[in-house]
């Protein structure tokens, strides 16, 4: 699902944004209006990743390794996941109106930021197969820091972006 996500919120940077701000929409108000589609798309995906794992029990069978419900500290870094991802998406698509080669170069660290994150919920997973009960200290503080450079980025380029 955080693929998906950024791949999104590059679409609703690139296009969204520019949109909006042809419209009339003010660039504070469009920073705004970014966090709450934010955390509107990553309750969905929450939503959408707790009735995959509810349709899997109504069928008699477990429900999946990773399930975001099993507990609440999953459930938080399961929201602080998709939104980080949502928010760099977001910036890597204001990124593409101003240097495709860039965007390229940062689009592909955040793919493989997108896979990374994926693996290791598979191994925080509560299944069988789990490695660490709660995560080592860096990467909840790796993943703060992060989505902090996000939202300056996402701000500096929200600020100047124009219309032509």
């Amino acid at each position: 699902p955080e693929l998906m996500l950024l791949l999104f919120s590059m679409s609703l940077g690139s296009g969204g944004c520019p949109t909006a701000l042809t419209l009339g929409v003010r660039r504070w108000t469009l920073f705004w209006a970014v966090q709450l589609c934010g955390a509107a798309l990553s309750a969905l995906s929450l939503l959408l990743c707790g009735a995959v794992g509810g349709f899997a029990v109504l069928l008699g069978r477990s429900a999946p390794d990773f399930w975001p419900l099993a507990s609440l500290p999953t459930l938080a870094g399961y929201l602080a996941i998709c939104f980080t991802m949502v928010v760099l998406g977001t910036g890597g698509g204001l990124l593409l109106l101003r240097s495709r080669y860039l965007t390229a170069g940062v689009m592909a660290l955040l793919f493989l930021l997108a896979v990374a994150l994926a693996v290791f919920q598979m191994l925080l997973a509560p299944g069988s197969g789990a490695v660490w009960r709660t995560p080592p200290w860096p990467v909840p503080v790796g993943l703060g820091l992060l989505l902090m450079l996000g939202e300056a980025v996402l701000y500096g380029l929200l600020s100047r972006l124009t219309v032509r």
